[in-house]
């Protein structure tokens, strides 16, 4: 018994020894006021794997005997090293009812360099010049090193551009212009891990979720969650191939790709947008009008998310017709009156609005949301005429005798020439395609075989200087 208070005493004594700890003021600028909690962040992803040690778990009842156990750990990863020696010695004090444990770790090395340090600390809320600092020392690093790196992030931690923006199980629902990742798993439940009871995706989904990423400047991180064994789940493992067995046809139009003017068209939405770290994603089936677009070189390629049939069209080629544009130029004003002095009506939701114009370019407007009416002012240029009234502005076509709506013309690309055409193709088919390019959209005949079971790339190869009259 001396001898157990003699080791606690000496235990005791070494605890309360007392130091300078001016080395740790001058260290962490101390303002001689901030209590000292305020320093402290109980993560091992900061103190290293022996900050916070787990009490060992007892089934109740203790051993009569004496015990010393000894062991050695090691840990390793990029620019974190960490070596212990753990000791524990136990001694039984009453019977098999109470004893006394003691722990340390006599001898322990962890050595971290400063830029994995960096990295871990700028995932909690810091000024932004900081956040600054890292990122400006890790790219140059990176480059001075030869060293291909990036830096994702949730949320709006840092400015767009300077990083890939992660969204998990999210989506972007236009294209952007900064690039993105989003997690994703192959379960349908958006698990990280396996389970007994996991569902799995089907390969369409998963493939037209990555078609629709590329094409809108994403990327797509795709999880698999191993059994304890090790191995992949058949469920998993069939999707896997599935997409394998894809991209063996149609890869090309997602490697090494880069988003196109527009990212696609079709009827169907995504849905509502995604959260500032996601959590959007939805079990969308998308349709043989719901067409994605990527781009490599003067290689086009227009991905429909289901098989179009006997023929594509692909509505945002639109062709630029030349004689009709000289016709229409010919024509411009030869016909068409002024709208001054002429009062006209226009049908919109349901509601006639009643368009008087009167001189010197006013416009008086009722019905509908303009009620007993407002005045406003309007100009004409040959069958364009453009209203404007409050804050409202409106562009409509006369000719001659009605207000005609402007419609869109498209999804924002200005049109195509037929001389830009070298050669159309399907992936996964060897013969070239017949194609027609009209004013209404890119026409493409299909064979009758389908080249793979899901996604159906149309490759459309492009002069880089197409010769035009």
């Amino acid at each position: 018994m001396k001898k157990l208070f003699l080791l606690i005493s000496l235990l005791c004594h070494f605890i309360g020894h007392s130091q300078s700890y001016e080395w740790w003021n001058a260290k962490h600028n101390w303002d001689g006021v901030t209590h000292w909690s305020k320093y402290i962040i109980l993560s091992p992803a900061y103190l290293g794997p022996n900050a916070l040690p787990v009490q060992e778990c007892r089934d109740g009842q203790t051993t009569k005997n004496v015990e010393f156990d000894m062991s050695f750990d090691i840990h390793f990863s990029t620019g974190d090293f960490t070596s212990n020696l753990f000791m524990k010695l136990y001694i039984p004090l009453f019977s098999d009812r109470v004893g006394l444990q003691l722990s340390m770790v006599p001898v322990e090395y962890y050595k971290m360099d400063t830029l994995t340090r960096d990295i871990r600390r700028v995932r909690d809320e810091i000024p932004e010049g900081y956040v600054k600092d890292f990122l400006a020392y890790y790219y140059n690093h990176a480059a001075a090193n030869g060293k291909e790196v990036v830096v994702t992030y949730k949320g709006h931690d840092i400015v767009p551009g300077t990083g890939v923006r992660d969204l998990e199980l999210g989506q972007e629902p236009n294209l952007t212009y900064n690039e993105w990742i989003t997690d994703n798993s192959v379960d349908d439940r958006g698990a990280w891990g396996y389970a007994n009871d996991l569902t799995f995706k089907t390969p369409n989904r998963l493939i037209d979720n990555l078609v629709d990423r590329v094409s809108k400047n994403g990327y797509l991180l795709l999880n698999v969650g191993p059994k304890p064994d090790g191995t992949i789940p058949e469920g998993a493992k069939e999707v896997l191939l599935a997409m394998g067995a894809w991209l063996d046809v149609n890869g090309e139009a997602i490697y090494e790709t880069t988003p196109w003017m527009v990212a696609g068209e079709g009827p169907t939405n995504l849905g509502e947008d995604p959260s500032d770290i996601g959590f959007n994603e939805s079990d969308i089936v998308y349709t043989a009008e719901d067409v994605r677009f990527t781009v490599k070189g003067d290689n086009l390629y227009a991905i429909f998310l289901d098989w179009p049939g006997e023929q594509a069209v692909i509505n945002s080629l639109r062709g630029v017709d030349m004689e009709q544009i000289e016709e229409e130029a010919g024509s411009i004003g030869s016909d068409i009156p002024t709208v001054e002095g002429k009062t006209l009506t226009f049908e919109y939701e349901g509601a006639i609005y009643t368009f008087e114009f009167k001189e010197e370019n006013e416009v008086h407007v009722s019905g509908g949301e303009a009620g007993d009416g407002m005045m406003g002012y309007f100009e004409q240029e040959f069958e364009d005429v453009y209203i404007e009234v409050a804050d409202l502005e409106v562009e409509f076509i006369y000719d001659g005798e009605n207000l005609v709506m402007e419609e869109d013309e498209g999804p924002g690309y200005p049109g195509f020439y037929k001389e830009e055409i070298k050669r159309i193709s399907l992936l996964g088919h060897s013969e070239d395609l017949n194609w027609n390019l009209t004013t209404d959209g890119l026409v493409v005949d299909l064979p009758e075989q389908r080249p793979c079971d899901h996604a159906y790339v149309i490759k459309i190869e492009r002069y880089h200087h197409p010769k035009i009259d």
